[in-house]
């Protein structure tokens, strides 16, 4: 895959990303990588969003604590672009839309 999935994902969520102050947004090849303000309640700084080969996302957030194991502290495989907003919003608390 190419930065052409990057560059999709990130015309897709451009209004979430905003929304939730996303920045430091790295290209993966097959996704992206940014990170959120801490949110004091759920503690996700960073999101991974990742296209999957049948044209669902993965959505994984890592804390502080998950980004020095390298493990995830939430993982939602095959979620469908529609649904990655709402994902979003129940794992970090951040609202996507107005």
């Amino acid at each position: 895959m190419n930065n052409d999935v990057a560059s999709t994902i990130l015309r897709q969520f451009a209004r979430a990303l905003t929304m939730i102050g996303a920045r430091d947004i790295v290209d993966l090849g097959d996704g992206i990588h940014f990170t959120i303000p801490t949110n004091p309640y759920k503690r996700i700084r960073k999101l991974r969003i990742v296209l999957a080969a049948d044209d669902t996302y993965t959505v994984e957030g890592f804390t502080s604590k998950a980004l020095r194991t390298g493990e995830p502290t939430f993982s939602h495989a095959g979620v469908y672009v529609d649904s990655v907003c709402s994902v979003i919003e129940s794992e970090t608390g951040y609202l996507t839309r107005i």
